[in-house]
């Protein structure tokens, strides 16, 4: 028993600076996915619903004994409907997606931590690598229409000097070239940037997603549900790699939802002031 102890600890002697490169190796491989790993953002919304239903007399009492669904459940549900969403999304134009071109592995980093000192600044490229963005790099897109097979195929737009632009295939075959602000058409391509801030060079990822899947994609991203029981309040959740998109469509769908019960519950007050007495909205 002693000898195969002793066997044993010298085996692990004799490993040991095998052992101890495995666990640097290890720990170095953790740091380096912790510090190039994008961080996941959540926004948060608050909604107080309010049950108007009027109730019957003399039926109050009875309510208690049954089981009733709260208004938030009925609220959530069209709080998340196709129709808000929807609206949500061609009011931003989600189904919309344009993104600056990242350096592999680093450039994602390089991007997100770039502190700009003042409106419109760049960060300088790293490595000559002048087509990708390195900080401060931005691209709005009013409008991007593509024929139908060009759904959900990913384009090129490279930024160009004296404010131009052009809009590449995934052959690298130009479709249109032209100036930020201006409408520009070839065929069933319909493009217009709103305002572009890159180098010369710098290169963009523009895609039309499908509208329908754009929908179903963020009503299964949005969370929403009841704060307690019966407290008529909603929270919905958001999470993006974007604190302000996650925020912006948060807001807007908030909104959108707002306006149409206030719309919903105007219609329902014109309408018992114009029925008879005994007619209510329900």
């Amino acid at each position: 028993l002693h000898t195969a102890y002793r066997r044993q600890r010298q085996m692990c002697i004799r490993d040991r600076y095998f052992i101890v490169a495995v666990t640097a190796l290890f720990m170095f491989v953790g740091v380096i996915y912790a510090t190039l790993s994008t961080p996941v953002y959540e926004a948060t919304a608050m909604i107080q619903v309010e049950d108007g239903g009027s109730s019957v007399p003399g039926f109050d009492d009875m309510a208690g004994m049954f089981e009733s669904t709260s208004a938030a459940v009925t609220e959530i549900e069209l709080l998340k409907s196709r129709s808000i969403i929807g609206e949500a999304v061609d009011t931003l134009k989600l189904d919309i997606i344009a993104e600056p071109k990242l350096f592999p592995f680093i450039g994602s980093r390089a991007y997100r931590t770039f502190t700009p000192m003042e409106d419109g600044d760049l960060a300088e490229p790293s490595f000559g690598a002048n087509s990708y963005a390195w900080g401060g790099e931005s691209i709005n897109v009013f409008r991007f229409d593509v024929p139908r097979t060009s759904i959900n195929q990913s384009f090129t737009l490279v930024a160009q000097a004296n404010n131009n632009l052009a809009l590449l295939n995934g052959d690298g075959e130009q479709i249109l070239a032209g100036k930020v602000g201006e409408e520009l058409t070839k065929g069933k391509f319909n493009l217009t940037v709103r305002t572009l801030n890159a180098r010369p060079g710098t290169e963009f990822i523009i895609s039309r997603r499908d509208r329908l899947n754009t929908i179903l994609n963020l009503q299964a991203s949005i969370d929403a549900n009841e704060k307690g029981s019966d407290s008529g309040i909603i929270n919905l959740s958001l999470q993006s790699i974007k604190p302000s998109f996650a925020k912006k469509v948060l807001d807007k769908v908030a909104t959108i939802y707002v306006r149409r019960n206030v719309e919903r519950n105007s219609a329902c007050l014109l309408y018992t002031s114009d029925a008879a007495d005994d007619m209510q909205c329900v």
